[in-house]
Order: structure tokens, then C-alpha cells, then sequence
């Protein structure tokens, strides 16, 4: 579905402009939230690989 590589790079994208935010003192939405969930999971994923 999805090719992992360009799935990864934008995951990367999304949560480094989240994680900007967060570090800027600034609240998140739910659905920023569940990207950086998302990134979580992907890199515990990769790790049993």
C-alpha cells in the first residue's frame, strides 16, 4: 500500500514540526498527538525487526 521509505520520511517530517511546537511552549491538537504516537510505534516496530 504504502512504500515504507516515503511512509518513514514523512512520519520523520511530521513529528519534528511537533515536536518544534512542543518545545516551543505551544499546545497540540489530538491529531498531532497521534502522530507522534505514531512515530513511537514505527520506531518500536523497527526495532524487532
Amino acid at each position: 500500500m504504502f512504500d515504507d521509505k516515503f511512509f518513514d520520511d514523512w512520519l520523520d517530517t511530521q513529528a519534528q514540526k511537533v515536536m518544534e511546537q512542543v518545545a516551543s511552549g505551544q499546545s497540540i491538537s489530538s491529531d498531532q498527538m497521534m502522530i507522534l504516537m505514531l512515530k513511537l510505534l514505527s520506531r518500536r516496530l523497527n526495532f524487532y525487526k
